[in-house]
């Protein structure tokens, strides 16, 4: 649990958003991204692009991580919290996004 909670703050650290929250990339200026949990949701503006693939490297991915500890559970979509997921999905939290998992 200590690991995690220390694994998570350094992700954050790491992260470095804008305080900005944007719906597409045009958004966040030359250079940004707009990272998102789920479609209908804002997102977060980063400066450079591969502020993800960083994240990834760093800590995981987060659907390699839901495919080894739930094997056999579909996965469907980001999400934030349950109610972004569709019927019979709840949303999974792993590392620094959030996956609709079939239960």
């Amino acid at each position: 649990m200590r690991a995690s909670l220390v694994i998570a703050v350094l992700g954050l650290f790491l992260a470095c958003p804008d305080v900005s929250a944007c719906d597409t990339d045009s958004d966040c200026g030359v250079g940004g991204v707009c990272i998102k949990r789920e479609k209908r949701a804002s997102g977060v503006c980063y400066k450079d692009k591969g502020k993800r693939q960083q994240l990834m490297e760093f800590m995981g991915d987060p659907e390699q991580l839901i495919k080894e500890q739930l094997p056999g559970r579909k996965i469907r979509g980001n999400c934030a919290v349950t109610t972004d997921c569709p019927t019979g999905y709840d949303c999974v939290h792993a590392y620094f996004e959030g996956r609709c998992v079939e239960f």
